[in-house]
């Protein structure tokens, strides 16, 4: 009696460590959210200001060393104004991305330090008001279009808390006259 009794608290030891394996080998994906600045560069700086917005993060672990990602956020360009003879002009870019990239880590875990590429959609918005124009006096006006994008940098991650910096693209077919460099700040809130 005794030695079956021991054979089966060894059983439920073992089968509590492999379920707490399986159940800790199962958290393959993530959920978090990311505060993000965009400092324009070149063309893009001269119809926005500075970009500023979050991120909702979507995180699948592929390897130990892999993870492809995906977010979705908002971008507000804070706007920008010039005045020529007493013609005020205000206006600013303003993004809804839609992103998936990969993220590889040079550790044996997604910890550390890693490399990322993002490729995905930007919904753009372009606004451009005018004041004290004596022939038309103030107008407003916007348009809209969806680019293709592209972004690539590098990052470190501790634990939950992950900080990206890269170059963004945010229009493929006028790279030159659309790229920003994106600093951004991430926490994943929910594993599973």
């Amino acid at each position: 009696m005794k030695r079956s009794a021991k054979y089966a608290g060894v059983f439920v030891l073992l089968a509590v460590s492999l379920s707490g394996q399986a159940f800790a080998q199962e958290q393959k994906a993530a959920i978090g959210g990311d505060a993000a600045v965009v400092l324009p560069i070149g063309h893009w700086s001269d119809a926005t200001g500075i970009m500023l917005g979050p991120l909702a993060r979507f995180e699948y672990e592929v390897s130990p060393q892999l993870l492809v990602t995906g977010r979705v956020g908002y971008l507000y360009g804070l706007r920008k104004s010039t005045d020529v003879l007493g013609v005020k002009t205000t206006y600013g870019i303003n993004d809804i991305p839609l992103w998936g990239g990969v993220e590889y880590y040079f550790g044996e875990a997604a910890d550390g330090l890693y490399l990322g590429g993002e490729a995905g959609l930007n919904f753009l918005s372009f606004n451009v008001k005018t004041e004290g124009d004596p022939l038309v006096g103030s107008t407003s006006g916007s348009s809209s279009e969806t680019d293709l994008g592209l972004n690539a940098g590098a990052g470190y991650r501790m634990g939950d808390l992950d900080l990206r910096g890269s170059l963004c693209i945010f229009d493929l077919g006028h790279a030159g006259d659309s790229m920003g460099l994106m600093a951004s700040v991430g926490y994943n809130f929910a594993r599973f």
